[in-house]
C-alpha cells in the first residue's frame, strides 16, 4: 500500500503555487495532451491531480 504522493514540485502539498510555475505547468500538459498522453496521465506525472489543473484552468482561461 502506497502512502501519499510526494510532490516532485519541490513542495509541500498545499502550498500555493506561483502563477508563473503554474503556467508552465499547464503548457506541459497541454504538449503532453498534444502529443496523445492523457490528461490525468499527465498531471500524475507531474505531481498534480486533474482537479487543481481544472481549478487553474477555468476552461481555457489560467486563473490567478
Amino acid at each position: 500500500m502506497e502512502g501519499k504522493v510526494q510532490c516532485p514540485l519541490g513542495q509541500q502539498r498545499g502550498r500555493l503555487t506561483p502563477l508563473l510555475e503554474r503556467r508552465k505547468i499547464i503548457a506541459l500538459v497541454r504538449e503532453a495532451v498534444s502529443n496523445g498522453a492523457r490528461k490525468s496521465q499527465a498531471c500524475r506525472c507531474i505531481g498534480i491531480s486533474i482537479r487543481t489543473l481544472q481549478r487553474w484552468t477555468d476552461g481555457n482561461v489560467i486563473t490567478t
